[in-house]
């Protein structure tokens, strides 16, 4: 391990693609895998997260190939998995652990699904319950677990916390089974798996919180991944940490489920334009952003950009409050202590609260600062814009959390940079 220090930079300028969306990516594999046949994904996020998902469904009998930027499916159907030889590794990825409980569960297999020392940490409990409720064997609390073959049945499933892979997960096992499974969630989260379904020949149905499922015959499909917003999201925000910045963001996905990060920044005066289809681009030109509190609904929507908006707290009028946030202390880290321990590292003024934090303005920040990402890629890329503004490091081990969702993040920063 060595330390990596950045020297301040002064804008950003000129356009960029980001990654493929990560959890668009998950589900087609998912998706294509419960099909009959052969489907095609162009454009997947091949990162450490999903090549997890690919090995799983890999372990359990689906045939997977690589044909320039796509990845071809070919499968049996989810009647035909068959019990892997070994441990399913989820590695760091919580979208594969959960959404492979919905999967597995119903199929008649024995799996035992593990993953890292942070996902071991996770909790699991939320997909296993009404999983169980559904009649699934399932051993376990946390990783590791074991799905053991069992008679499922249909139910009516109230979701206790407002997390679209729980959603997802009893939407996937809801497909396997003869009878409808409905699912209703406290608030509403992002669809991609609702939006997804169809394309494959599902029929779902929805009614205000409630989505309704039944099982059948699931049609192979071809499909391209847009890109991450999430991603995307990192990027947008540099041209407010640095100003003096003007940036396009091609082919980004804008299911409206997942814009509540660029809902958020206009509502406070940010300079952003988008296109109007659920893929297209947007161009953020740096200006003043006023801040304002984040709660309710909205924290759901945004949840995995509230670092980020935390971040920027340091540079509104006001400063940011975020609440109804305790999700981030589930996630790979605790993410509401390690932004508060990084922006107090640069001397912000931070609140903690058990659900969130309260982020003032900071004019000059401490240079010298060593950020800590605790493992984390979201934190890991805050962490390096906050060190190219006040001329701070990292750990060269933080380097390898990118490998989770944007493995090309510094490359495409430095490109960017007004030199």
């Amino acid at each position: 391990m060595s330390l990596i220090a950045y020297k301040r930079i002064n804008g950003i300028r000129g356009s960029v693609t980001p990654p493929a969306d990560k959890s668009i990516t998950h589900r087609a594999f998912i998706l294509a895998a419960m099909a009959h046949g052969r489907s095609k994904i162009h454009n997947p996020l091949l990162s450490l997260d999903t090549q997890a998902t690919l090995a799983a469904l890999q372990a359990v009998g689906v045939e997977v190939t690589f044909e320039n930027r796509s990845v071809i499916i070919n499968s049996n159907g989810f009647a035909r998995f068959r019990s892997p030889q070994k441990d399913i590794d989820c590695g760091n990825s919580g979208t594969t652990a959960r959404l492979l409980m919905g999967l597995l569960a119903p199929a008649g297999i024995t799996a035992r699904l593990d993953g890292d020392e942070s996902l071991r940490k996770r909790p699991m409990a939320r997909v296993i319950e009404p999983l169980r409720a559904m009649g699934a064997d399932i051993s376990g609390e946390k990783l590791p677990i074991k799905i053991s073959p069992a008679l499922m049945h249909s139910a009516d499933i109230v979701g206790k916390v407002a997390s679209a892979q729980v959603k997802s997960a009893i939407l996937l096992a809801g497909m396997q089974l003869p009878d409808v499974t409905s699912y209703t969630e406290p608030l509403l989260t992002r669809n991609h798996t609702e939006r997804m379904m169809p394309m494959f020949g599902v029929e779902i149905r929805k009614e205000g919180n409630t989505s309704y499922v039944g099982g059948g015959k699931i049609e192979p499909c071809e499909l391209t991944v847009p890109g991450d917003i999430s991603s995307a999201a990192m990027l947008i925000a540099a041209a407010y940490i640095y100003g003096n910045s003007e940036i396009t963001v091609r082919q980004v996905g804008l299911n409206p489920t997942r814009t509540a990060f660029i809902d958020i920044l206009k509502s406070w005066g940010a300079d952003i334009a988008r296109d109007s289809a659920l893929c297209g681009d947007i161009i953020v030109k740096s200006s003043a952003l006023s801040g304002g509190e984040i709660s309710g609904s909205m924290s759901a929507y945004a949840i995995d950009e509230l670092p980020l908006l935390a971040a920027l707290g340091l540079f509104t009028d006001n400063g940011v409050v975020i609440k109804d946030a305790a999700e981030l202390r589930h996630k790979e880290c605790d993410r509401i202590s390690a932004m508060v321990h990084n922006l107090r590292l640069l001397g912000a003024e931070v609140e903690e609260f058990d659900d969130g934090l309260a982020v003032s303005p900071l004019k000059d920040g401490k240079s010298g600062v060593l950020f800590d990402s605790m493992g984390d890629h979201r934190i890991a890329m805050i962490n390096i814009m906050l060190a190219k503004r006040w001329e701070g490091g990292i750990n060269s081990d933080d380097l390898a959390a990118l490998k989770v969702s944007f493995p090309t993040f510094i490359n495409e920063l430095e490109r960017l940079e007004i030199k």
